[in-house]
């Protein structure tokens, strides 16, 4: 591809993705097809020739966007936080496009250099600016991934003592509906 194609569909995918976000409460959260209705949508085999780009994002529409569950939509209230189009999408782009590998100072020098100006200045960039010296430290982990932040959020609970009324009263309190039914007694149990 040359830079000059590049450049033409990296315009037309940024406008796609900006008609998609456009228009994205008309779609349903959750997708509605049934167990194998994409797949028959699809050719049996992979194409001999690259198709064209204009097909590519024609089946964006007719298959892709069927099919998934629009995470972006601000009618989802689930697992994450929506990612409003723009600024972090661009970095997402900018990202991408220099194909960085982050995972350590060897690979990349400057990434982890810049998530962690990032972690330590996150919190002055609110309205106030002004959070505790605790809160800063509580905030400067970065997961990457759902499965890492889980195990760390469930880290603490490790060392629970079942038992201890302390516990019990604490799990209660804290609405986790993990550790209440772990020391419910089965006979009280819904």
């Amino acid at each position: 591809m040359s830079p000059e194609e590049f450049r033409r569909h990296g315009h037309a995918v940024v406008d796609w993705i900006a008609d998609y976000h456009s228009r994205i409460e008309s779609f349903p959260v959750l997708s509605r097809v049934r167990p194998g209705e994409i797949r028959s949508k699809l050719p049996p085999n992979p194409p001999e020739q690259g198709e064209a780009f204009d097909q590519i994002l024609g089946d964006m529409e007719r298959v892709i966007l069927p099919g998934i569950t629009h995470w972006q939509s601000p009618n989802f209230y689930a697992y994450f936080p929506r990612m409003p189009p723009g600024r972090p999408f661009f970095g997402d782009l900018l990202s991408s496009g220099l194909g960085v590998q982050g995972m350590l100072w060897s690979t990349s020098p400057r990434a982890p250099n810049l998530k962690r100006t990032c972690s330590i200045a996150g919190p002055h960039a609110g309205p106030a600016g002004k959070i505790s010296l605790h809160e800063q430290r509580r905030r400067r982990v970065i997961q990457d991934t759902a499965s890492s932040a889980s195990l760390c959020a469930l880290l603490p609970r490790a060392n629970v003592q079942p038992n201890s009324p302390a516990t019990a009263k604490a799990a209660m309190d804290a609405s986790l509906p993990i550790a209440r039914r772990k020391l419910t007694p089965p006979s009280k149990r819904g």
